[in-house]
């Protein structure tokens, strides 16, 4: 008899059967990877940090509703997001250098 298999669902926070038989083979370490995929140890703990805040504030968070908006409601959608981390964690903003990354893109300041 065969293990009856699960539908995946984002709306329901459902993760199919069938990945999750997959995930529970893994057979590495995922935070070894983890912190290579993201650039070292230091890039970790920044993409950590925000991650760990949108789990604590999801209103911060990206959402489907965003590519279904128009430009103007997706500029407002997104002040309101900055609006809310300057109110609340004003260090992200005044104790951050914007061209530490070395993904900045100089190019496009001009």
């Amino acid at each position: 008899m065969t293990a009856k298999r699960i539908e995946g669902s984002l709306k329901n926070k459902q993760v199919a059967s069938c990945l999750q038989e997959e995930r529970d083979k893994c057979a590495f370490d995922k935070d070894e990877l983890a912190t290579i995929i993201f650039g070292g140890a230091e890039d970790r703990k920044s993409w950590d940090f925000w991650l760990n805040l949108i789990d604590k504030h999801p209103e911060i968070a990206n959402h489907h509703k965003f590519f279904e908006m128009s430009p103007d409601e997706k500029q407002q959608d997104l002040w309101k997001r900055l609006n809310f981390l300057h109110r609340n964690y004003p260090e992200i903003f005044t104790g951050s250098n914007i061209g530490k990354s070395p993904y900045f893109l100089w190019g496009n300041l001009f």
